[in-house]
């Protein structure tokens, strides 16, 4: 019994014990890396070969410290009625012995930043000699999540970044406090790594730096991730951000065969616009003229957008060009234009008029008469047909009444003759009469108007 007391004697109270923990160096040294609240396993060897041997008391200390912070003691008692004891200033009653774990191991659960250092194993035995391990303990504190800042103003970015212009170039910086030992942070596209480049500013903050130089319709909605590691033990954290962009529209046009154009026809012309981010302002021209009266739309990925124009051209718009321009609302950019010249189709418009040779107020039997039928149409005329008092005149050379393209001819004309003309010029689009034309034939020798009217 006095053996017993003195050997706890000098345990507890100091004597070959009170020596630093760096001056015992026998038994086994294992490295233990553990995540700030995780679960940390220090290892004793409590195995022996004799059978009859057992384990009567195991002793752990921590950076050499003289008094042991945990202890399980099976002297006098059977291995299931040992004794456990822990310092509770020091492990707060997160430590356990499991002695059934291979090897047993000193438990430490929530691990805490001050829980780091050099722990050492002492395992007395009954008869064989007494052992030692030692454990170094490295707490690894996760950095905090990481802050994305732009270039612009140093504003945080949380979710979406931009919108930045086609072509333009980007500056991020992933900037993350903490963490022990200092992180590696990382900048990944799409899941693939574009930027490890990382420097300490100062203390306790890692920074990377992420310049895109020209940025492309790729970027669009590219998923960046920003993410910081510093141990193999947890997972990175990560900040994710997405890119917005803007977009110059990539092409225009006018859509339709571009047929020719009836006047006085309502047509509805429409433009599209591809390819611009937000959707492309559309305008029309007419020879320098802006049309006002068109309706925008876009359809529902946004991606194309479509103008309408109402159009009811006239026979002066024949030969006109007609343009579409497609701009984007927030870039300076030179417009994309698509242009038509018209080509309009019109009914014949007809004058007819007597031979500029001729007096009308002059005109007696017997002399020649003739008419002209001055025609503006597109498409020309097919055909020319005159009127005498609204039957159709036949050509009759043998009568002297000669109908030859846009002229009539009457030769040694009659007093029967005597009346109104027209002339109707006709092509696809319609037919085209003229003004009437009053002849008056005077009897011969007479200063008088042989029929009257």
């Amino acid at each position: 019994m006095a053996a017993n007391v003195l050997l706890l004697f000098i345990l507890f109270s100091g004597g070959a014990e009170s020596a630093t923990l760096e001056t015992i160096t026998t038994g086994p040294l294992f490295q233990a890396h553990v995540v700030k609240g995780g679960r940390a396993e220090m290892p004793c060897d409590v195995v022996t070969a004799d059978p009859t041997d057992r384990v009567i008391l195991v002793l752990w200390y921590k950076d050499g410290l003289g008094a042991p912070i945990y202890s399980y003691d099976s002297r006098g008692n059977s291995i299931s009625d040992a004794r456990n004891w822990a310092d509770e200033k020091t492990l707060g009653g997160r430590g356990h012995f499991d002695l059934k774990a291979t090897p047993a191991a000193l438990v430490l659960d929530n691990v805490r930043a001050a829980d780091e250092g050099l722990y050492r194993c002492r395992v007395d035995f009954k008869n064989s000699p007494t052992r030692n391990a030692r454990t170094n303990v490295t707490v690894l504190i996760p950095p905090n999540t990481p802050t994305i800042l732009t270039e612009r103003n140093g504003q945080q970015v949380w979710t979406m970044v931009g919108p930045y212009n086609e072509g333009e170039s980007m500056s991020l910086t992933c900037e993350v406090n903490g963490g022990k030992p200092p992180p590696r942070v990382t900048w990944w596209m799409d899941g693939e790594l574009i930027d490890d480049s990382s420097e300490s500013p100062r203390p306790h903050t890692v920074t990377n730096t992420l310049t895109i130089a020209r940025l492309t319709r790729s970027h669009l909605h590219a998923s960046l991730v920003c993410q910081a590691s510093n141990t193999n033990h947890s997972a990175p954290v990560q900040t994710i951000i997405t890119i917005e962009m803007n977009f110059k529209p990539l092409a225009v046009k006018v859509l339709g065969s571009r047929e020719p154009l009836s006047a006085g026809r309502e047509y509805e012309l429409v433009c599209q616009s591809v390819g611009a981010r937000p959707p492309a302002s559309l305008t029309w021209w007419l020879d320098g003229l802006q049309l006002t009266n068109a309706t925008t739309s876009t359809t529902s990925s946004g991606n194309v957008t479509l103008s309408t124009l109402t159009l009811m051209p006239t026979d002066a718009d024949g030969g006109k060009f007609l343009k579409c321009l497609a701009e984007s609302p927030v870039i300076d950019h030179q417009p994309l234009e698509d242009r038509w010249q018209l080509e309009v189709y019109y009914t014949p418009q007809v004058y007819l008029a007597m031979g500029s040779s001729l007096s009308p107020d002059e005109i007696k039997e017997g002399d020649d008469v003739y008419f002209e039928c001055n025609v503006r149409a597109h498409p020309w005329v097919y055909k020319v047909v005159w009127h005498h008092n609204g039957i159709q005149v036949q050509h009759n050379v043998s009568a002297g009444v000669i109908v030859s393209n846009q002229s009539l001819v009457i030769q040694r004309v009659k007093r029967q003759q005597t009346g109104l003309y027209i002339c109707v010029a006709s092509n696809i689009e319609g037919d085209g009469q003229s003004n009437a034309v009053v002849l008056k034939v005077q009897c011969k020798g007479e200063r008088v108007t042989c029929v009257q009217l």
